[in-house]
């Protein structure tokens, strides 16, 4: 669909406000990579200090409630997600409204949020842990909201908004998470201090007028809802299908590992796996912050049909994004045991051989994570369910069968079969593309060159 159409004038009119209000033009790839990264490790790093001020002040079971909350709640958010910040982004020519993304994103977590709540009303839990699961539903709800405004500073290629937003709720949340768990000692209390901080960053920074768009008062979504065209919103749906289905994927593919351990192990030892996995976690942030930030430049050079360009930088993620994995299996290897023990506690540091099989999975995600981009900005929607089942397929199948074996070390095992699946993959997908891009662009340059030189 080309912009000049009546819906791409409109959605660009629309994508563009957030620029046009305060000047703001297009950053470079390298200072797009290095603000996203930048946010989205301090905010890692902050939800890394979570982990710690909650291990060192509760016990392992609530350590392993934590986690199970999150295992719970992020698949159904993801899957809800349909991963609309990345049609967002790659949406070079206008195709939806920014409003039909923010609309179709509210009422997709309004729904989740209905589903969740049905859940535990008929669960048999008890009421602490149901409690702590709902809390962090909200919480991830005020998330996805963020998310597509995201998106929209993402499509502008303005990560150094995201990235500000990023440090200020990292460290906010940490604060507060750390004053009201050694103020309470309350797992309950401490999670509901994350959801009001990432309310309050919705409502006060990403959602604010100084970017552009409309505050919080309710005028982008009365102005969205009054020009509802269910038709649009419906093929908006059906293009984000695909990818709603590989979120869910994705993260089923990171928490089957954890419900096997779960099953098999118990509570305290999903504690400490997911203690120890949190290098896994983190990385996978930074990784996808890497990529995020090249996606909308990619995803303009594959329109442009500009393969060289493509496969520049696309080459470049990659090989940054194996030396960081290197240097991570380096650093696990020699001071695993070290670095368990001082920044949780001494009986920690036994998992040390689970921290560097992490690491190893951590060094193929990054890598991984490139791929994924890769695929997002070449628009490969359709074929993406079919490569995230086979990692899926494969991950539950070894979670099973190693972690009865081989206990938490197994549990590594799987991550890494999993996701070196999803690495080959989405490059061998990527490829064929590329190839028949060019193949293509050559078709039509070649009758061009000819008639040149005749002339």
């Amino acid at each position: 669909m080309m912009v000049g159409t009546q819906e791409g004038q409109q959605s660009l009119a629309c994508n563009c406000a957030a620029g046009s209000a305060t000047d703001r033009s297009p950053l470079p790839v390298a200072k797009n990579c290095a603000w996203n990264v930048v946010g989205n490790l301090v905010y890692a790093l902050c939800q890394w200090g979570m982990l710690v001020v909650i291990a060192k002040r509760c016990p392992a079971g609530d350590v392993g409630d934590f986690s199970l909350a999150f295992a719970i709640t992020a698949p159904m958010f993801l899957f809800s997600m349909f991963q609309l910040r990345t049609l967002l982004a790659t949406d070079v020519h206008n195709m939806f409204t920014f409003r039909e993304y923010l609309r179709l994103r509210i009422y997709a977590s309004a729904v989740t949020m209905i589903t969740l709540l049905f859940m535990l009303a008929v669960i048999d839990s008890a009421w602490i842990t149901s409690a702590t699961i709902l809390i962090v539903g909200f919480s991830k709800a005020f998330e996805t909201i963020t998310d597509i405004f995201h998106g929209l500073y993402q499509q502008q290629e303005r990560m150094d908004i995201i990235g500000i937003s990023m440090v200020f709720k990292g460290a906010l949340s940490l604060v507060c998470l750390g004053v009201t768990a050694y103020l309470t000692g309350s797992m309950l209390w401490s999670v509901s201090a994350i959801a009001v901080v990432s309310l309050v960053m919705l409502l006060f920074y990403d959602w604010n007028g100084r970017w552009g768009l409309p505050r919080w008062d309710g005028q982008l979504l009365n102005q969205s809802t009054a020009s509802l065209d269910e038709s649009r919103t419906w093929k908006l749906i059906k293009q984000a299908t695909p990818l709603g289905v590989v979120t869910l994927a994705t993260a089923l593919n990171s928490n089957i590992p954890r419900f096997a351990v779960e099953y098999h192990l118990g509570r305290e030892a999903l504690g400490a796996f997911a203690v120890v996995a949190y290098m896994y976690a983190a990385g996978s942030v930074v990784a996808a912050a890497l990529a995020q930030g090249a996606t909308a430049t990619l995803a303009r050079r594959a329109a442009d049909r500009d393969v060289a360009g493509f496969l520049r930088i696309t080459a470049r993620l990659v090989g940054i994004a194996a030396l960081a994995g290197l240097l991570g299996v380096i650093i696990a290897s020699r001071w695993g045991v070290e670095m368990l023990s001082i920044l949780y506690r001494p009986e920690y540091g036994a998992y040390s051989d689970v921290l560097f099989w992490m690491t190893v999975a951590t060094a193929i995600s990054v890598m991984a994570a490139v791929g994924a981009a890769a695929m997002q900005a070449l628009r490969l929607f359709s074929q993406q369910p079919v490569l995230y089942g086979l990692t899926l397929i494969a991950t539950s199948l070894t979670s099973y069968l190693y972690v009865r074996n081989y206990g938490l070390r197994g549990a590594a095992y799987a991550v890494i079969v999993g996701i070196a699946i999803q690495l080959v993959g989405s490059f061998g997908i990527c490829a064929f593309k590329l190839v028949d891009m060019s193949k293509a662009h050559k078709s039509i340059t070649h009758p061009i060159r000819h008639s040149l030189r005749v002339h």
